[in-house]
Parts: structure tokens; sequence; C-alpha cells
């Protein structure tokens, strides 16, 4: 099935924030701090300001004296509080945090102003170690705080202790994750335009959640959600990155609403890399017991999380990846301890994946460590402990209950189409030959569908309505958003299924509050199970109604009435028939509807799912590392995933290999570094490396299907699946291929200069 959207983008005919134009427009420009920690004693713009064609500069005083607090979204149990404003006020606490901005008729006249202004700094210690930002004793990033422990969470089941003493073998594991930006192709962007007659702002915005950034900046600028028009055009790339509210937003609506004209900022990618949340950045120290069999008997995670310089909302991922570090696999018995730690680093949040990849990452390496130390096969301790296909529902202990699933169908169906036993011989004669090459594989958990409300503590439904006119044209208006997973193709198909009319027949609308005037957003792969869901309900609606007309006209009861290709028809005659924009015109004719049918078609559901659904799969890798560059090149790569019911295949084949893509730079190249003092060393892309058509392997795919009994479709979760799997695959395959040497590798990613140090160092002290 062709996506119905690619056509316009390969053209150039999308339509993005940069595209919209409006007259009379002013542009932004931010300054940013040099310093990751020091007291602002004063600003002075007046140079700036006396700059011909710059009409304001907007510091965080001004913004303090004229708006409320930011709100806080911080999800946990006690979540130190702060208050912050759209600028900085008193303090900078990272590098690129915006403390004042400039207006100006053009954006190259904006970026100059901004050398204008002077800033009197007071630096301060920088804190960027997180073990060092937790004690006590250390400056605190904000006044009040004890300690810069922003939450801390533990989770309990069974008894470790116990399953210390009744094990056989204790194996010890650290694993560390570096901090990784989405580096979306689009940047981020805003243009506010307030109208004062009508008391209304209308801001186009780059946004994954248009109706949640319309609410929260209406907490910000004190105005209600009638007085806001949000307008999400097309999106090129969210990975998370744009679901939440940012200071440049807040600010471009309230110049806007000043001055009376449109505002206009677009993020350069030095801002993106710098400035925008980041992801990853955790660090477990685990322990674990386990049987000579492979029989894991408990888990013991101390883990601590670097969040940076806290924004809005920080960490939802933190705990997501504690939650799931048991992965598919019955641990009875266990100890989970997450600390988020604040320092002077740029803000972390959700980033493809929203702490799933973290969590399946802990506990692949912890399963592939076991089977080392055993010497059992990585594969056989998988199937060992996995959760198994009767056991659904399955609740993992700690606040994650897990709707269906079968790992273990996954797993076998991977060793099948690798054919795993003559991978395992080729990697032995490629050793022989004295390569250093290695298998890896992962099973995985892609927990998504988000809601349920009553989980979220938030709204968790999506809202859809249908529309059909009276020529048989249909219209959806829905609350998710697209940002690349060809949701306009996946829902058309859903609606023009359930009605058997032809795809093109159906247009999807979403991305404007004023057209969909509720709606929740993409992330957390809910677009299909959650926003699909309410869409073939309401198609449903739209079919049974369209049933009775048509009952009517054909003067028979509608039991009788089927509908196939665009056409109901009498079940036991089918000469009898009347054709779909024939029932449509009659619903809008009174003349023609049966009694007591009202007018119109037109349908509206909201679908708040009972549960998250937990998508699954099994992947492999194999990897050679260069032991004289520390290179690892993926020769071969194979997966198999579990979506549930797939409703467009195009879009979830599309959307594993570019999660693997993603996967493959968050394994080997991709990392936020900082340096010791606080400094961002990797600021553009000749420093933050993304993969390449060359690092990203030639992918080998299947699935199995296993239905989510929580959602009328019965679909899982995607897009964030290949992520989740790859990670862990890759580094796999790379300890793999190091194991003979006896050298490791615990953080990633596995960058050439890790890796060749790691091989320096086992080849000094198996010289020793």
């Amino acid at each position: 099935m062709r996506n119905r959207e690619d056509l316009r983008f390969i053209t150039g005919k999308g339509n993005y924030v940069d595209d919209v134009h409006l007259s009379g427009t002013l542009h932004a420009s931010f300054l940013r701090s040099p310093y990751p920690h020091a007291k602002i004693k004063n600003i002075d713009f007046s140079q700036a300001l006396d700059l011909p064609g710059v009409l304001a500069v907007v510091t965080g005083k001004e913004l303090a004296d004229s708006l409320p607090p930011l709100p806080l979204f911080m999800q946990g149990p006690g979540v130190k509080r702060f208050t912050k404003y759209g600028l900085a006020l008193d303090k900078v606490r990272c590098v690129g945090e915006p403390v004042a901005a400039v207006i100006a008729e053009d954006k190259y006249l904006a970026d100059d102003a901004l050398e204008l202004i002077m800033v009197d700094y007071e630096p301060l210690d920088p804190l960027v170690d997180p073990r060092e930002a937790r004690q006590e004793k250390v400056n605190v990033l904000f006044e009040g705080w004890e300690d810069n422990v922003l939450s801390s969470q533990s989770w309990t089941g069974g008894d470790f202790e116990g399953a210390l003493k009744n094990a056989d073998k204790v194996v010890n594991v650290t694993v560390a994750m570096g901090r990784a930006c989405g580096a979306a192709m689009e940047g981020r962007g805003v243009i506010a335009d307030y109208e004062p007659r009508s008391n209304k702002l209308t801001v186009w915005v780059t946004s994954q959640t248009p109706h949640g950034t319309r609410k929260r900046l209406g907490m910000a600028l004190g105005l209600g959600e009638d007085r806001i028009r949000v307008i999400s055009p097309d999106v090129g790339g969210g990975f998370g990155i744009k679901g939440g509210l940012y200071i440049e937003q807040i600010t471009c609506s309230y110049i806007s609403m000043k001055l009376g004209r449109p505002v206009k900022w677009m993020e350069s990618r030095r801002e993106s890399i710098s400035c925008s949340q980041h992801g990853r950045d955790q660090e477990h120290i685990l322990e674990v017991a386990v049987k000579n069999d492979g029989q894991i008997l408990g888990l013991k995670d101390q883990a601590i999380a670097d969040v940076g310089s806290p924004l809005l909302m920080n960490l939802a991922s933190v705990f997501m990846a504690a939650r799931l570090v048991l992965g598919c696999y019955k641990i009875p018995n266990f100890l989970i301890e997450i600390a988020g730690v604040a320092t002077n680093k740029g803000p972390l949040g959700p980033v493809r994946g929203n702490g799933k990849p973290e969590g399946a990452f802990v506990i692949e390496r912890v399963i592939d460590e076991v089977s080392r130390t055993l010497g059992l096969d990585p594969a056989e301790v998988r199937l060992k402990n996995f959760i198994q296909p009767d056991e659904f529902p399955y609740d993992n202990g700690t606040g994650h209950t897990y709707d269906s699933g079968n790992y273990p169908g996954a797993l076998r169906k991977l060793l099948d189409l690798s054919n795993y036993k003559m991978l395992k011989d080729e990697v032995e004669g490629l050793r022989r030959e004295g390569k250093l090459v290695g298998l890896g594989m992962a099973s995985y958990l892609d927990a998504g569908g988000f809601g349920p409300s009553h989980n979220l503590g938030m709204a968790g439904y999506e809202r859809a309505t249908i529309r059909v006119d009276p020529r048989g044209k249909v219209s959806i208006l829905t609350g998710i958003h697209s940002h690349g997973q060809t949701l306009e193709t996946t829902l058309s198909k859903i609606c023009s299924d359930q009605l058997t009319i032809d795809i093109d027949d159906v247009s999807v609308l979403y991305g404007d509050t004023d057209i969909v005037p509720f709606g929740v957003g993409t992330f957390g792969s809910r677009s299909c199970a959650v926003g699909g869901s309410a869409v073939l309900l309401a198609a449903k609606q739209i079919k049974a109604k369209m049933l009775e007309i048509a009952a009517g006209m054909l003067k028979v009861s509608s039991e009788h009435i089927d509908l196939g290709k665009g056409k109901f028809y009498v079940k036991d005659d089918a000469n009898q028939l009347i054709t779909f924009r024939e029932v449509a015109d009659a619903a809008y004719n009174v003349a023609k509807l049966p009694t007591g049918v009202d007018l119109g078609l037109e349908s509206t559901v909201y679908f708040d799912p009972p549960g998250l659904i937990y998508g699954s799969g099994s992947h492999l890798a194999m990897v050679e590392i260069d032991p004289n560059s520390g290179s690892i090149a993926i020769k071969k790569y194979f997966a198999v995933d579990d979506a549930g019911k797939v409703v467009n295949h195009t879009a979830v084949e599309g959307q594993i290999v570019g999660g693997v893509a993603h996967g493959v730079g968050n394994a080997l190249l991709e990392e936020i570094v900082y340096s010791s003092d606080g400094q961002l060393l990797t600021s553009t892309f000749m420093d933050y490396l993304l993969p390449s058509a060359i690092e990203v392997p030639h992918m080998i795919l299947n699935s199995i299907e296993t239905p989510s009994p929580l959602n009328p479709l019965g679909v899982k979760g995607v897009g964030e699946s290949g992520t989740i799997g790859a990670i862990p695959a890759i580094v796999n395959a790379a300890a793999d291929a190091l194991a003979p040497l006896g050298a490791t590798v615990p953080q990633i990613p596995l960058t050439p200069e890790r890796v060749w140090n790691a091989i320096r160092v086992a080849k000094k002290i198996g010289t020793n």
C-alpha cells in the first residue's frame, strides 16, 4: 500500500513552520549563557536597543514581572519544586540557557544585536558529575534544596537477600548510557501572532502535542485556552523532543502580545543540540543472583540518572527505565532504586523510547553477562527465564501489567530466520582467522499506547470525529499528530476498510486546535493504538447509521442489509442495492431519511485505553571490530518484532528500519559530551555523530502477531521498537567480539576511542 503523504514530501510540498509567512513578522534571537553555572548580576541591553530595526529586548526580569512562574509537569513522588520563568532571572544553570531575547525586523539584525548585550556574570562551580551533585555538601542548583536529587524512587518484590543465599553464583554488572539528543531533521520553531481586537493568540509550532501546547502555553501566559489557537503543520521528526513546552514558545508569544505583531524564531542546529531536551544518560550497578542452569533468582539495581538543569518535565524517562529493567523475564525477587540528579547540563527528557531503550539495554546486558559467566548460550538463558504466553496479563511488580506477548515464539523465529547455528559456526571460523567478530541478541518490551488517563495523571484519551458529506467523501478529525509515521495513510485505511470505500475518498485533518478542539497528541507509540482505535469506533457508528438509512431506502430491516465495496445491498438479493454516495446524500435530505433517523452523518468518539500495551521482539546482530582503530562494523542484522495486529505493513517496516538506525547511532556514535567544567563539546554534527547509510546495516525483518486485548484494533506500538531492540543487540555483539581478549566497555556509545582503549588495556593486562 502506497503512503499518501510521500508524494508531497518527496516533491518538496510539505508545509512546515518555517514555510509560514505572515505580513509584518518580527524575528527573535536568544542570547544564551556561555557559563554552565553563574549568577546574573546585571544585564545592559541599551546598545542593542539603540540599533535601528531592533524593537525590543526582553529579559527574565520583565517576564517575572509580567507572567506567572512556569507551570511544572514533573512526575514522581517527592519531586523537588523550583521556580523558573521564560528567561533566566537570577542565575543560569547550563550552557545555552536563554538569558535575553532580541526582537528585530529581520533574523540577521536580531543576531547582530545579541553581540551588543552586556551581561555581568559571577561564575559558580559547575556540577557535572551526578554522583558528586547528589552529595549534601555541594552547592545546590535551587535555593531551598538540601541536595540535588530532583526525585528518587524504589521498587521491591519478593526477597532479594533470600535469593542471594539460594544462588549458585552472583553476577555483578555495571552499564552506562551516554547522553544523546533527538537530532530531528527539522529543528524546533514557533511563530506567535496576537490579534489585539479579538484577544486571540495564534501560534504555529513544531509540536507533537498541539493541544498540550495550548494548555501549557495558556498556563504560562495566564490566558484561557479559548483565547489560544495552536497550529502544528508538518513536523520533520519528533522523537519526543517536540512533545513539551519550551521557553522560546512562551517568550515569542509574550512578545507578540506586547508588540501586536507576529514574532518568529527558528532553531539553529547548535541550539537544537544544546537546548532541546536530551535523553539516556543513566548508570546502573547491578547484582544478579543466578542458578547454574541460568535461572535468575533475583536482581538488585542501583541506578542514577543525570537529569541536567530541570526545565518543565524531566523524570518520565528516568522512572520508566527503572520500572522496565525486569524486561521480558520472570524475576521474582528484586530491589530497584533510581535517583534523578540535577546537574549543570542541558535538560533531560523523553527521546525516542522514553526510558524503554535504557531499561532494555540494562536487562539485556545482564542476560548476556550471566550467560557468559555460566558458559551458557544467551538464547538458552533467555528462553529459561521468559514470561510464557499463557501467563498474561502479567504483573511485573513495578506497576506494569503486560497485556499479551509471545517472547519465546519471537526468539525462536529469530533463531530460525538468522540460521543461528550456522552463524555461530561462521563466527568461530572467523575468530580462528584472527578477526574480532561477535554475535549479540536482545529481547525487548515496548510499553506504549499511553494513557490510560488514570495512570498518566493527565488526559490519556484520544478523540476522533468522522464526517461524511453528501457526496460520500469522508473526513477524519483527530487529535493525533504526524511527524513521519504515515498517520494519514494508516487512519484513512482503518476508516476506509470499515466503510468499504476507496482510501482516496478519505481525508485526515489534524494539528489545528480550532479544527480539532480536543486531543492529546503523538508520543509513546499511541497514534494507531489510541488514535486509530477512536477512528475505528467512530467509523463503526457511521456504518451503523448508514445501514439504518439504507434499510429504510430499500424497505427492509437493517439486519438484512450489508455493506461491501461501497454499496449497501440486501443480503438475500444482491441486486437490491444503493451506493455509499446515495446513502450519504440521503442523510442530509429529510425527504429521503427514514422516520426517526436524525439528519447528518457525523460521529465523535473518545477512546481511553484501559491499560498500556506492550510490543516486543528479538533482534540479533553480527559485528566485526577493527583492532587497529576500534571501529565497529555491523555485518548482519536480523529482527522479529511483535506489533500486535498490523494495519499498515509498509509503515511498520519503515518504523522498524528507522528505529534500528536510531539504535545504531545510540550504540556506536551519538553522545552529548560536556567537559569537566560544564562546557558542551559536541555542539555540531562535526562532533555529535549520526549514523549514515554506511553504518546502518541491511536488515532482514520478520514478525509475529499477538493482538492486544486492550484496544479494538489489537495493535501495539512500533515507532520506538527498533531503537529499543537495536541498542542492546549491537552492544552485546560487540561485547561478544571483545570477550576473547578479556576486554570490556561498560559505557555506550561504543566509540572507536573507547573500544580501542579497551583492547589496549586488555592486551597490556594479558602480557603482564
